[in-house]
């Protein structure tokens, strides 16, 4: 829904199961989504940054039981 990079993001939803959270800091949230300018249209990359952020987390809450 969101056309993240597949295997990155079941890379950090593994890691995020073992540690019971997603990480948001540094290239583990970059890495996953699709190619966005850096500047201009609004800054929406930031916007796609959280809405990936709440769509992930509320998967690690479903089926995870974090």
């Amino acid at each position: 829904e969101e056309n993240l990079k597949e295997k990155e993001t079941r890379s950090l939803m593994e890691t995020a199961k073992i540690n019971g959270y997603i990480e948001t800091n540094g290239l583990a949230l970059t890495n996953i989504l699709p190619p966005m300018p850096l500047f201009g249209a609004g800054n929406k990359r930031e916007e796609k940054k959280r809405v990936v952020i709440e769509k992930l987390e509320e998967w690690l809450r479903r089926y995870s039981g974090c």
